[in-house]
């Protein structure tokens, strides 16, 4: 229930925070490329607004950016994500797109977040 937007800027490696985008948008980088912001692809925040999850295909890893204290840490993916689509689960994201290839997905709402590999199905 706020007028602020968090964008990614894949040409910068940033993410961005647009404060009152309907009124006098005002523009903070919450994170670059120094904090291991690399080609970002999607943005996402956690169930209980604590952390916000940026997702980098350049790097193959998923930033986490604790709201609290701006704790960042690492997610390594081991394949390039492609989005940060929400699932069922508690900050539980889907990272690629439905194939046979195994299928990614970030479990954002554990103490120490991780990625997951879920085998893929056999062609017929």
């Amino acid at each position: 229930n706020t007028r602020d937007a968090l964008i990614t800027d894949r040409r910068n490696h940033e993410l961005l925070l647009i404060r009152d985008v309907t009124g006098m948008a005002e523009r903070l980088t919450l994170a670059a490329e120094r904090d291991g912001i690399l080609g970002p692809v999607a943005v996402q925040v956690s169930d209980d607004n604590k952390r916000i999850f940026i997702a980098n295909s350049d790097s193959s890893t998923v930033t986490v950016l604790q709201l609290d204290g701006g704790v960042i840490k690492q997610v390594p993916c081991g394949k390039a994500p492609s989005g940060l689509y929400r699932l069922g689960g508690p900050s539980v994201f889907r990272l690629t797109d439905f194939s046979e290839e195994p299928l990614l997905l970030l479990d954002g709402g554990a103490e120490e977040p991780r990625a997951l590999f879920v085998p893929g199905l056999p062609a017929r």
